[in-house]
């Protein structure tokens, strides 16, 4: 609990730079200054997302997943 609330955040050294901004402002530990109270965009804009989706390609369903698993059933829980 400690640590949560005090210790500094800690990355892997091959961590991105842009994937530690973005960890590094949701999980701010004052909720008024985390990325996101403003609304879903902020999130969207940051440069870990919005330089790699279009959001309205996604939205819109024409994007393929990197990854599809076979599924069977939907309460199927293999891999």
């Amino acid at each position: 609990y400690r640590k949560i609330l005090q210790d500094p955040l800690r990355f892997p050294d091959d961590m991105g730079s842009e994937a530690r901004s973005i960890l590094t402002l949701l999980l701010n530990r004052d909720p008024s200054r985390r990325l996101g109270v403003n609304g879903a965009q902020d999130i969207k804009n940051h440069p870990f997302f919005a330089r790699h989706i279009d959001w309205k390609k996604l939205m819109a369903k024409k994007i393929q997943p990197p990854f599809k698993p076979a599924v069977v059933s939907r309460s199927c829980t293999q891999s």
